[in-house]
């Protein structure tokens, strides 16, 4: 799951860990998954869907709505127009070098000087999550986790 990935992880920046995924994917004739729909549900009724694939037209959007707003952002990995829309109103952001961030932040962890910001339980539930959604695109059934 290339591009899924980060589909998975902003939903789990947002919503936390799911406890119900269910996946569907199209694997390409070398064996890999060219497209890949996914369902994420979080505790309180929280739910994320996510469709991402290297056959599908380009598009790069997060969208999060809840009961009383929504807030919308239209490259939310590149970032070539850093801005947001909440309730349709754009707000422009700080641009930054976040490839510079990381790197700062790693060689700041690696010296002892600061926590990393993504650490070894993220990446856990993260490999957690991707492996039910492929469990459950081989199955055909939602997976617990």
């Amino acid at each position: 799951m290339d591009l899924g990935c980060y589909c998975v992880n902003a939903s789990r920046l947002l919503a936390g860990e799911p406890g119900l995924v269910i996946g569907r994917q199209i694997v390409g004739p070398t064996g890999v998954d060219v497209r890949f729909v996914g369902g994420l549900e979080f505790p309180g009724e929280v739910t994320a869907e996510f469709h991402c694939g290297f056959d599908l037209p380009y598009e790069s959007a997060l969208e999060a709505i809840g009961s009383e707003r929504s807030v919308f952002v239209p490259e939310p990995w590149l970032c070539r127009d850093p801005h947001l829309e909440l309730d349709g109103e754009r707000i422009d952001v700080q641009d930054a070098d976040r490839y510079q961030l990381q790197l700062e932040n790693f060689a700041a962890a690696i010296r002892g000087n600061a926590q990393p910001l993504l650490d070894r339980a993220d990446a856990v539930g993260q490999a957690r999550v991707i492996d039910g959604l492929y469990r459950s695109a081989t199955s055909g059934a939602a997976v617990s986790l």
